[in-house]
Parts: C-alpha cells; sequence; structure tokens
C-alpha cells in the first residue's frame, strides 16, 4: 500500500509561452478518476491519467491569474506567478456532455484548437480554445459529429468565450439537419453582440 506522503494531491500552474498557461494536476493514487477543474471562464471536466495527473495548456488570463481543481470531494487551488508576459487573445466554445465538437476557423487563421475536457457522462463539461493572432477576425465554425444518439440530444446548449469579454455568450446548436444521417455538421457560430 502506498504511503500517504506518495499520494499527496497537488494543483499547479506554470507560464508557458506565446500568452499560455500549463496546469497540472497530480493525485499519484487515483488514477483514472474525475477531476472538475475551474480557471477563469473555463470550467472543464477531466480524468486522471493511469498515473494519476492532468495536464492541460489553456490561455493565460491575466485578470484571474488562479485556478481550482476538484478530485474525490477535494479541492486544490494555485496561482500563476507574475510574469509581466501579455495574455493570449482567444476564442472558446464550451459545452456539456458526451457529443464531439470541433471548433473551428478559416484556413490561415488561429492555431489548432486546444481540446479540454474529458466525456465522462451528462454532466461532464468540456471546451475547445483556438488562439488567435492579435490581426485575426474571421467567422468561428463549429463542426459536430453526428449520429442518431447527438440528434436525440439537440439543441446542444454551448457557450462562446472571447478573450476581451467578460461573460459566456450563450449559443444554441440546433441540429435540424441531422435526422437520421451520419458524418458531420458545420454551424457559423454568431458574432458577439457589439
Amino acid at each position: 500500500m502506498a504511503h500517504a506522503d506518495n499520494c499527496a494531491r497537488e494543483l499547479t500552474l506554470s507560464a508557458a509561452r506565446d500568452g499560455l498557461v500549463d496546469l497540472r494536476v497530480s493525485a499519484p493514487c487515483e488514477p483514472f478518476a474525475r477531476v472538475d477543474i475551474a480557471y477563469g471562464p473555463f470550467i472543464v471536466t477531466e480524468e486522471t491519467s493511469g498515473t494519476g495527473t492532468v495536464d492541460l495548456r489553456l490561455p493565460r488570463i491575466a485578470v484571474l491569474p488562479s485556478a481550482a481543481a476538484q478530485i474525490s470531494g477535494t479541492v486544490l487551488f494555485a496561482s500563476l506567478p507574475e510574469t509581466g508576459e501579455r495574455a493570449a487573445d482567444y476564442i472558446a466554445l464550451v459545452w456539456p456532455g458526451t457529443v464531439e465538437l470541433s471548433l473551428s476557423l478559416p484556413e490561415g487563421v488561429g492555431s489548432q484548437p486546444l481540446s479540454l475536457g474529458f466525456p465522462l457522462g451528462a454532466e461532464a463539461r468540456r471546451a475547445e480554445v483556438v488562439i488567435l493572432r492579435l490581426d485575426d477576425e474571421a467567422p468561428a465554425f463549429v463542426d459536430i459529429a453526428v449520429s442518431s444518439a447527438v440528434c436525440s440530444e439537440a439543441p446542444i446548449n454551448a457557450a462562446l468565450l472571447i478573450s476581451d469579454r467578460d461573460a459566456r455568450l450563450p449559443v444554441v446548436l440546433p441540429l435540424q439537419s441531422c435526422e437520421g444521417s451520419d458524418g458531420f455538421v458545420r454551424l457559423t457560430l454568431p458574432p458577439p453582440p457589439a
């Protein structure tokens, strides 16, 4: 049996390049355990690896440089040391459940999406984040893997997060055209209100 000292849980935040942050949850005696993570407007559900860790890369949020993680009834907290580095601009889509969504922008705009969250059931919370360059400005799309199970969950209530906004912008994904088909549906996300 593992010694209690070797089972200590820990949450850490460290600065990464390009205005990003590395978040790590370590719970060495709790492999494949649910972890609920809150970092600014991002609230996601993850599962620890076989070695009891979760590693995420997130955009740096200057106004709230701290995070919390709940695992097995224990809440962990961490703060990001001040570096003076500029926070990344981003656009993100967050949604609940097991439906597979993919956030994308036109070719040449933004980074490859950062996928956050593990599909642990209807109450799981997931997100996709695209990091933007200063001059990026283009419509965002969401691609949805379609199946009869996905259609039965429609509409999907999601939220759009944008780096220069303080609130989640509600987005309803109706999927009226997906009945009886498999494949992908691409929806254009509405522009944020001025």
